[in-house]
């Protein structure tokens, strides 16, 4: 059993756990006996036995093709003092769950400090999920990257599931409803933590901004959650992410873009199966009352273009967050359960499922501003004419009424004739207007000329 055995296997390959299907994946380790030792791996989904030789400091590797969705399999590896078997695994969809504080949130569990999600004492008491696994990573910040976090996976019926992300067990639970097939979930979040704290430094000082940051003392924790808790994994393989965060980025929200479009960049090499894209869902931050006044929407605004990448989306959120006065709003059912019907779309289809958006802007000769309604489910509804605001030429944010006709919407005001700008959702508490016809909101939009 795994802690008994002279080989040893990296982050998080262990019992109970679920490996993505249809996969070729790496699984690696050392044997405590060290160099030049022989050791054997075998699998219950066919015969063939392999063998690879250990090298410096034990370390081995076998590279593995999974088995289609189901299980429970067993693998076993051994070396000339006996075998490491993980028992009870399965192969299905896994996924990673990453960010901050919202990310974090547990379904239920009080110690946490953070505030009590309605109906999670009861679902995690009464959760019977053997085939939704789930392995919680330490938020172990390094300043050097490190080989293992130690954790362990655990099943969907045990009492500890209160400890699992609120997201991260929704969207699982629902993912694996409707696919009837085992769902994993790796969980590695850090409360109140920066995008470049996730990244290595060597990345971050590509990047604008990047090297001036890094020669300063007050960027000591980059690359620090990456080296972590993020390099432990990078054996490992995932069919999708979601990252939730931005909140700590708000006041910097002039390099997130770059930051951004990099880190997810980074992941996607990092994690995805060979010969496919990973799929990577953004969650979008919600609406608060407090907080950046301007970099907040900006955040937003750059979440929702980032969701034009080939299987890179945001995930609205701004219209199911009840409490605009809290940073962690309880609403993580609904948001759960959104981002899995998203997740599993694009899963089926190996493209970013289709979100409602303003199009590109015509800017009209009467001031005027005139947009395309694009992408989601028409037809369109606008529940509001507020929520937009025309830019003047001061640089002053001028609210200005919409309207729309059929699917186009066109924001005018007669004290603003030639507009540098328009903003959708531009204060940072402010709820979306604008639906498609099965509810998906617009989201935060900003364009000038």
């Amino acid at each position: 059993m795994w802690g008994l055995a002279t080989v040893v296997l990296d982050t998080p390959y262990n019992s109970n756990m679920v490996l993505p299907a249809r996969s070729r994946i790496t699984i690696s380790g050392y044997t405590t006996l060290g160099e030049e030792q022989t050791i054997t791996y075998s699998k219950s989904w066919n015969n063939n036995i392999f063998t690879a030789r250990t090298g410096k400091g034990g370390r081995f590797s076998f590279r593995v093709l999974t088995p289609p969705a189901g299980g429970p399999h067993f693998l076993s590896f051994s070396d000339s003092s006996g075998p490491n078997t993980l028992l009870n695994v399965q192969s299905g969809i896994v996924l990673l769950v990453m960010g901050q504080s919202n990310a974090e949130m547990p379904l239920y569990y009080p110690a946490s400090g953070y505030p009590i999600i309605p109906g999670g004492q009861e679902e995690a008491s009464t959760a019977n999920f053997p085939n939704l696994r789930y392995c919680r990573l330490s938020a172990a910040p390094s300043t050097t990257p490190v080989l293992r976090n130690d954790a362990y996976w655990k099943l969907g019926n045990e009492p500890s599931v209160g400890q699992l992300s609120a997201v991260g067990y929704f969207a699982a639970r629902s993912l694996q409803a409707v696919t009837g097939k085992p769902v994993g979930v790796i969980q590695v979040t850090r409360g109140g933590s920066r995008i470049e704290e996730w990244m290595p430094r060597n990345l971050i000082a590509t990047l604008p901004g990047g090297p001036e940051e890094l020669a300063d003392g007050a960027s000591s924790a980059y690359g620090t959650t990456y080296n972590g808790s993020m390099f432990p994994l990078r054996n490992f393989k995932f069919d999708a992410v979601i990252w939730y965060q931005g909140e700590s980025n708000a006041q910097y929200a002039s390099t997130y873009e770059a930051r951004l479009r990099s880190f997810l960049g980074m992941v996607d090499s990092m994690f995805r199966v060979r010969g496919r894209h990973l799929v990577k869902s953004v969650v979008e931050i919600t609406p608060l009352t407090t907080g950046d006044a301007n970099g907040r929407p900006w955040v937003r605004a750059i979440q929702n273009r980032i969701s034009v990448d080939p299987l890179t989306f945001m995930v609205p959120s701004g219209d199911i967050t009840a409490d605009i006065s809290s940073p962690h709003p309880v609403d993580k059912q609904v948001l759960g359960e959104r981002i899995s019907d998203l997740v599993r779309e694009a899963l089926s289809t190996s493209s970013a499922p289709s979100i409602p958006r303003l199009g590109t802007p015509t800017w009209n000769g009467d001031g005027s501003v005139t947009f395309p309604l694009v992408g989601g489910v028409p037809p369109y509804v606008l529940t509001s004419s507020s929520g937009f605001g025309l830019v003047n030429q001061q640089g002053v944010l001028v609210p200005s009424p919409a309207v729309m006709d059929d699917d186009t919407i066109t924001v005018s005001n007669p004290n603003v004739l030639n507009p540098t700008g328009v903003r959708y959702l531009w204060q940072p508490a402010a709820q979306p207007t604008l639906f498609d016809s099965v509810g998906l909101p617009v989201c935060t939009f900003a364009s000038d000329r």
